[in-house]
């Protein structure tokens, strides 16, 4: 697994398990919001009192890291199909150790803590790292005996992991609370400029799925928030106020943006389930489940505004000063109901936090219109479609979302997005195989395969084609190859060369009624074979008769990869083919016994129904005697060439023994 793709999935596993973690968050919402509430009011309800509120929030809170750790573990386990108990087990025992041994060095006792997020969220990736790193290599490290079982092994890697990861962790912990022990930023910087930057550690510290305010405050001494900022009005009054509207990031402008200008459901659905808490000032189901949390898109605005909203108050009242009657207003308290208790009502104040508002969605919108189109499988067609500029249009465009909806890919559009912005027409290319003519020793036929020019010069192989096909956007790729097909054999028939071309369509292109119409709008009257792989036609609604639909519009039908998945002799008699190509899989077989046996009925059975036999995947001569003895018509593989550019064409000739 490269580097690259590990990175992709530990991400995707850290998304799913900020999103498992969304009941948890709107309990304690539920539990911080009903506290603050008996806490102002002063009510008592028999057991649901302000003391048994405070209590189950300060128990969900400090539960946090240790709810994280669980879900990220599992998640990451589920990702790299490693035990999920083994993993978690490893996890929480590291952490807990961890947090025991460092709390007993600081001379506390004290190991349920709601400030330990950043080893929550690290533990797990280590362990998992390490887990990866003995199982893969157990021979080498657990040459004890072969009489052992798996059981044992684990119980050794788990001993040496947690000892490792243990230490490691209680070394970074350690020097990491002596390195900031004590330190007062203030006293380098003014208090001014010490709220700027409190806010954007804080939202850069949420960015990363850490609670920035306690994060934050248990680290450095944040004293200054007591001091006035304006007369009669303190920093942490005036950060209530002025600059967090609806939590953290602003959260109701994020909302207001996304019922304004969002493009997808998941991110109205959060945001309308969100509402009623962030108007307490309350952001935590917002941050982790739109997600915000690892969030690029939305990023910028997330830090960015806040930071305005204090620029805009601080000038504001510097040059129009606001009286404060109540410095004694709940965090939980609404926007505009905040301003009127503590101002008394003045409706200068009101419309200042108006203003803010209405500026922090303007930021927000077209951050907001980005990140919820980049969900849309609407937005990748047109973006594909534009890079490779052809035309493209789907009415069905239900029938593409349900498609979407079930597929993997939608775990994580940055792959796909990142595959659209790598792929355009001038890196895409159509390369040609050439299928050998075994009886006439020459080559007039070829297969149409897909490559792409690599920054460095390198020509590869399509690799990003099953992340296009997960999610959905195949038949944009297949229009594309068949605007190219065109272009070059018509290039071929100027030079006085007419080759039969075959070109591949996936099911998803054979199962949509408009795709095919184009297709056979752009290759009718050329001499083009359509490939079809077997399985495909079982998984496509109305492929078979999509296939008539090619048969009748003049293109020959071949079968691909004959001999592997269903090999459905069925098939064989009910849909009008002209070819079958045997897969490279027996062809690497042909020289055993049963492989000789399957492949000499299977090109018997063809010479009967009348079909021609291809064998693909050839690379060996001892291969290609057998294949003689057996009279199969076509070759291809690299035992002649690999696939080359349609210029060669032109000049190729195959060379035989």
């Amino acid at each position: 697994m490269s580097k690259v793709n590990q990175q992709n999935i530990s991400l995707i596993a850290y998304s799913e398990a900020f999103v498992s973690v969304i009941p948890y968050f709107i309990l304690m919402a539920i539990s911080t919001l009903f506290a603050e509430i008996f806490k102002l009011g002063d009510i008592s309800l028999g057991l649901l009192n302000i003391e048994s509120l405070q209590y189950a929030e300060e128990a969900l809170a400090a539960s946090f890291s240790y709810i994280l750790l669980i879900a990220i573990s599992f998640q990451l386990a589920k990702r790299y199909k490693i035990n999920h108990l083994i993993l978690i087990f490893l996890s929480m025992a590291t952490f807990v150790s961890v947090e025991a041994l460092f709390h007993v060095s600081q001379g506390s006792h004290v190991i349920l803590s709601s400030d330990s997020s950043i080893l929550a969220l690290t533990i797990p990736l280590i362990v998992n790292k390490l887990l990866l790193f003995f199982t893969s290599n157990k021979q080498r490290y657990l040459d004890i005996g072969g009489e052992l079982n798996s059981s044992i092994q684990y119980v050794y890697i788990g001993v040496v992991i947690f000892t490792i990861s243990t230490g490691l962790f209680l070394f970074v912990e350690t020097s990491f609370a002596a390195l900031f022990s004590g330190v007062n930023i203030g006293i380098l910087i003014s208090s001014d400029l010490m709220l700027l930057v409190r806010s954007a550690v804080v939202h850069i510290l949420w960015f990363f799925g850490l609670h920035g305010t306690h994060l934050v405050n248990s680290i450095f001494d944040m004293g200054f928030m007591n001091l006035m900022i304006f007369n009669g009005l303190s920093y942490a009054q005036f950060y209530e106020l002025f600059v967090i509207y609806g939590g953290a990031g602003s959260g109701l402008s994020l909302i207001l943006a996304i019922f304004i200008a969002g493009k997808d459901q998941h991110s109205n659905r959060i945001a309308k389930l969100a509402t009623p808490f962030a108007i307490f000032n309350i952001n935590e189901i917002l941050i982790f489940g739109l997600p915000i949390i690892f969030n690029r898109r939305l990023f910028i605005p997330f830090i960015c505004v806040p930071l305005v909203n204090t620029a805009i108050a601080y000038i504001v009242l510097t040059f129009y000063p606001v009286e404060i009657v109540n410095t004694d207003v709940p965090w939980i308290t609404p926007i505009f109901i905040d301003s009127y208790l503590a101002t008394g009502g003045d409706f200068f104040v009101l419309g200042l936090q108006f203003f803010s508002l209405l500026v922090g969605i303007a930021i927000y919108i077209p951050f907001v219109k980005k990140y919820t189109a980049s969900q849309s499988v609407t937005w990748q067609q047109e973006m594909l479609s534009k890079k490779l500029d052809i035309r493209f249009h789907l009415q069905s465009e239900q029938d593409l979302e349900a498609h979407k909806a079930k597929s993997s890919i939608i775990e994580t559009n940055q792959e796909i997005e990142k595959i659209i912005n790598l792929i355009n027409s001038d890196n895409l290319r159509v390369y040609y195989q050439p299928k050998v003519d075994m009886k006439n020793k020459c080559c007039n036929q070829y297969e149409a395969l897909l490559r792409i020019n690599m920054s460095d010069g390198l020509i590869r192989g399509p690799f990003f084609l099953p992340a296009i096909e997960t999610a959905g956007l195949a038949p944009i790729i297949d229009l594309w190859v068949c605007q190219q097909v065109k272009e070059h054999i018509l290039w071929w028939k100027k030079a006085g060369v007419e080759p039969e071309i075959s070109i591949n369509l996936h099911r998803d292109t054979l199962g949509n009624n408009e795709v095919l119409q184009q297709i056979i709008d752009i290759l009718l009257g050329l001499n083009v074979d359509i490939e079809i792989i077997e399985r495909e036609l079982l998984e496509s609604k109305g492929a078979i008769k999509n296939i008539t639909r090619l048969k009748e519009s003049g293109f020959s039908i071949s079968i691909d990869d004959f001999g592997t998945g269903y090999s459905s002799f069925e098939m064989l008699c009910s849909i009008p083919i002209d070819s079958v190509k045997l897969d490279k899989s027996l062809i690497d077989l042909i020289h055993t016994p049963k492989g000789y046996a399957v492949c000499k009925h299977i090109t018997n059975l063809c010479r009967d129904l009348g079909f021609i036999c291809v064998a693909e995947g050839v690379e060996e001569k001892e291969q290609i005697e057998i294949i003689k003895k057996l009279k199969i018509s076509y070759v291809q593989g690299y035992y002649y060439s690999p696939a080359f550019s349609y210029e060669k064409v032109l000049t190729y000739q195959p060379s035989f023994d």
